[in-house]
């Protein structure tokens, strides 16, 4: 999936009509989209899709020249994504024909700049490929390359796993081709190569992503004894970490032992059977950069407003999503205790401030909080409709309804308190109290919690709360800074992490005190109506809450439009 990205970067732009140069303000702006797709309208490059573009007669222009002043606009900012011709419909660095000639014909129905066009035909009637000179303004900063005496350079274009659209392995393959046999290349996910060096070349080498990013887009050069390429790239989704779970029955509800036993309530009775068919839930809960790719991805939609009338979100205040008469609260963004921010147009994460020695934490592999059950329920939509999915919930209807219920196949959806509480409890014979294999919570090695010996657990030691750790955390090889405490592994049953702890977790039910006493259930999906208000389920306690609450059994409730810094989600899909 190709991706072109103009990104904060404002210029003056010379522009020449009929001999004489004219100022143009130009402010470009991010633009995502894949061949194929609405999301990629023909001819590319429009200026209702690429910029807003207002011409005024300059001042002491010479014809045939810019004026002073002009063409000395500010680089892009370093580590911003190389930019391909507007007409470039692939972003391959390559200009063929057909590309030059529908933006040509773009500019004489009035659509595309001229000047961009002229630029178009150039690069394809010189040579077809073409690098980007950073150091040029638009559009004389795409050139031709050139070669040392004798020998051309190589150019290269790439596309992630044969131009997959996603993928769930972390290791993809940089399938690339290039011309002039060359001998090495770099690929990075930085635009500026600082985290690489040249490797051996390999016209398919693999690549390892780290953290739980959903866009993932890597950049690719080649090189041989006359000089580099052009920077090409690609970008693919990176589905969310998932633990698989076998159909099956399972003992739900309380035990009569321990803690069960000592601090349990009446509507975790009585033990039932339930029947559920194979589903994936996430293995970790949703973060910050996850949550972030899926609002930007969600913004550049149309999709996010102010408030329940539909005003566009501008930028700052609380989120709302959904459409006319079902547009709910998703994000209390304007609370300082929300870890996500908004930054030259894009969502992403926070830092915050811990040990040792006031270390700054990147927030973007924490989970995501400050989320009601209508973000959760959205943030399910977006990724499903980013990766092509059949989305679950009706957002067009008041409360959301789920439109593919289990065992129904789909995409991303919240799972169900039946779902939740197999993977955190049934090892297919014992429901284990805790959700990581263990009857008892003791110490601050094995959960985030309120540990009251003598206070929270809060692993990096954050200096300002939530008291968040990144998620799975504890898995037997991080050590905790505050206090310099070795964890130990603590995946549940079916190996998902964090099952007691970290964040509360919205499930998808409404919630109802007697709901277990009906006996035995086959995918169930919770009561028709909730008895306590609008209020969903919540599962597996917080970082600001003590032990008995993080059991496998206890059962929590919260009103769906609500919002916590010590509440967040996972996933499920069947």
């Amino acid at each position: 999936m190709h991706t072109v990205l103009l990104r904060n970067m404002g210029f003056v732009l010379p522009v020449m009509i009929g001999g004489t140069f004219l100022a143009a303000n130009v402010q470009a702006v991010s633009y995502s989209g894949g061949v194929g797709t609405e999301a990629y309208p023909y001819p590319i490059g429009t200026v209702g899709d690429w910029m807003a573009l207002s011409a005024s007669p300059g001042e002491g222009e010479n014809e045939g020249e810019p004026a002073d002043g002009e063409g000395e606009g500010e680089a892009p900012v370093e580590g911003e994504p190389l930019v391909a011709h507007l007409a470039d419909l692939n972003a391959d660095f390559r200009m063929v024909m057909s590309e030059a000639i529908a933006y040509l014909a773009g500019w004489q129905h009035g659509g595309n700049p001229m000047d961009y066009a002229i630029r178009a035909a150039y690069l394809w009637q010189n040579g077809e490929y073409y690098v980007y000179n950073s150091e040029k303004e638009p559009p004389l900063c795409w050139e031709l390359p050139i070669p040392d005496e004798g020998e051309s350079v190589p150019v290269a274009a790439v596309m992630i796993n044969g131009d997959a659209i996603s993928t769930s392995n972390l290791v993809v393959i940089v399938n690339n081709t290039t011309t002039n046999n060359p001998t090495e290349y770099m690929a990075s996910e930085r635009s500026d190569f600082s985290d690489t060096t040249w490797q051996p070349y390999d016209a398919a080498p693999s690549y390892t992503f780290v953290g739980s990013a959903i866009t993932r887009t890597v950049y690719f050069k080649a090189r041989n004894g006359a000089g580099e390429s052009a920077v090409t790239y690609d970008t693919i989704y990176l589905e969310p970490a998932s633990v698989s779970i076998g159909a099956g029955t399972f003992t739900m509800g309380r035990t009569t032992m321990g803690d069960d036993a000592l601090y349990g309530d009446t509507d975790e009775d009585p033990q039932h059977n339930v029947y559920l068919d194979a589903y994936l839930l996430g293995k970790y809960e949703v973060t910050n950069h996850q949550y972030c790719d899926a609002l930007n991805w969600a913004q550049m939609h149309g999709y996010l407003y102010s408030d329940t009338a539909g005003t566009t979100w501008s930028g700052s205040g609380d989120i709302f999503a959904g459409d006319e008469g079902s547009r709910y609260p998703i994000v209390g963004f304007s609370s300082s205790y929300c870890n996500i921010q908004y930054v030259g147009g894009l969502f992403v994460p926070k830092t915050r401030t811990g040990m040792p020695d006031a270390t700054t934490y990147s927030m973007a592999e924490h989970p995501m909080v400050m989320v009601t059950w209508y973000g959760a329920a959205a943030f399910c939509n977006w990724l499903s409709q980013m990766l092509g999915l059949m989305r679950c919930y009706n957002m067009s209807e008041e409360l959301w309804p789920l439109i593919l219920a289990p065992p129904t196949p789909g995409g991303y959806r919240l799972p169900t308190e039946a779902e939740w509480e197999r993977a955190a409890a049934w090892d297919g014979a014992k429901h284990w109290i805790y959700g990581f294999l263990s009857d008892t919570l003791t110490g601050k090695d094995r959960a985030n919690y309120k540990d009251v010996n003598p206070d929270w657990v809060n692993p990096l030691g954050l200096t300002a709360i939530p008291y968040t750790a990144p998620v799975g955390w504890f898995d037997g090889v991080n050590v905790s800074p505050n206090g310099d405490i070795a964890t130990v592994n603590s995946p549940s049953t079916t190996g998902a992490y964090d099952m007691s702890g970290n964040v509360w977790e919205w499930c998808h039910d409404w919630y109802l005190e007697t709901y277990y006493s009906g006996g035995y259930m086959m995918n169930p999906t919770g009561p028709d109506t909730p008895d306590i208000g609008l209020s969903h389920v919540i599962r597996g306690s917080g970082w600001a809450y003590e032990f008995m609450t993080c059991r496998s059994a206890n059962r929590m409730f919260t009103s769906a439009h609500g919002w916590s810094h010590f509440g967040g989600f996972r996933l499920s899909r069947s």
